[in-house]
């Protein structure tokens, strides 16, 4: 089957989505991330030598971050520009997403450590004391996150 091509170079692109729809998924990310780092409109329009009404207006959907501006943005907030975009919305590292990786990761530790304590690796005491220690060096690593991640909302 042949495959038609069309004059316009973006149509796929323009066919997902319309300035007006793009401005509206951005702005509440940039809301998010901005928020989760603890930023106001005003440092977060220092930091990119943009005036505090023209950052407002990226954040209310009025208008939208030139190419420049949302470069920086995923520097300052160590994400990409597919992520600032909407594109990978699910990479926003979040403090509800962080506590629910945390949860997770506190649940595999558990089902480790119940293994071990029912005797699982008990034929094999090398196997069972490294495991040991990775579950306890895991509980550490997320204790420190817990911290890390509380920290960041005081």
């Amino acid at each position: 089957m042949e495959e038609i091509k069309s004059a316009n170079p973006f149509d796929p692109y323009q066919l997902q989505i319309g300035v007006a729809d793009r401005k509206k998924v951005m702005a509440p990310i940039l809301v998010e991330l901005r928020e989760t780092n603890h930023l106001s409109q005003r440092e977060v329009a220092d930091l990119l030598g943009v005036s505090p009404q023209t950052y407002n207006g990226w954040e209310k959907a009025r208008n939208e971050p030139p190419v420049e501006h949302l470069v920086r943005l995923s520097y300052l907030y160590k994400t990409s520009v597919d992520t600032l975009c909407g594109r990978n919305v699910f990479m926003i590292p979040t403090k509800e997403n962080v506590m629910e990786q945390l949860n997770t990761y506190r649940r595999q530790i558990a089902e480790l450590q119940q293994a071990l304590d029912a005797g699982e690796l008990d034929h094999d005491p090398e196997k069972k004391a490294q495991v040991q220690a990775m579950v306890d060096g895991l509980r550490a690593i997320v204790s420190m996150a817990q911290n890390a991640n509380g920290k960041r909302e005081e």
